[in-house]
């Protein structure tokens, strides 16, 4: 899954095309990654091509699209999907970047830049996400929080910022497709439909 810099630029885009950039949406958006319960839980995964992805059918049949930090958590559920289906497969040569941890490495290096990249204000992004209680795992709320502060420098080895930073833009325009198109079932019809169709 890509880091919490990645997740917060795609609240951000998906936020500003769905006009919901509330502290919700905000906070939602990095809850899979910090719930008390195990991460196979709370992101309710399958197989995927090359990993355990999470299940997009479970998750849009179980989320209720009229909450902002539900629509959030789906968010995230679907950049992780995205990412590890389409850009790991087509973009990272290394296929063990997960395993030798050079993934994460790059994600050091990443954070700051795509925190400036996309005039995210990180003081503001830990406020909000400070103020998140319920159900969470405290110590992987504040290991998340923390890689914002990582000031690494280096040579990235799995990823390309200019070509991700394309997919992070392009991956946000099509979740904000796809969230506006399953709230548009009468089941799932959001109070903030006909906003995001303007």
């Amino acid at each position: 899954m890509p880091g919490i810099a990645s997740h917060m630029v795609v609240a951000k885009l998906v936020g500003e095309k769905l006009k919901l950039n509330s502290d919700d949406f905000i906070q939602g958006n990095i809850m899979p990654d910090i719930l008390l319960e195990n991460c196979f839980l709370s992101h309710h995964k399958i197989k995927g091509k090359l990993y355990l992805v999470p299940d997009i059918k479970y998750w849009k049949d179980n989320l209720d699209f009229n909450d902002n930090k539900e629509l959030a958590y789906f968010t995230h559920l679907l950049l992780d999907f995205y990412f590890l289906e389409d850009y790991v497969p087509e973009k990272v040569k290394n296929k063990n970047a997960f395993c030798d941890k050079s993934i994460y490495r790059d994600y050091d290096i990443l954070n700051k830049k795509l925190l400036k990249r996309f005039d995210l204000d990180k003081k503001s992004i830990k406020r909000i996400l400070t103020k998140t209680t319920e159900n969470i795992d405290k110590k992987k709320l504040l290991y998340n929080l923390s890689c914002l502060d990582k000031n690494q420098d280096g040579k990235l080895e799995n990823l390309d910022e200019e070509e991700f930073s394309l997919f992070l833009i392009n991956i946000s325009q099509k979740i904000s497709e796809e969230i506006i198109e399953y709230a548009s079932k009468p089941s799932k019809l959001s109070i903030h439909f006909r906003q995001w169709k303007k």
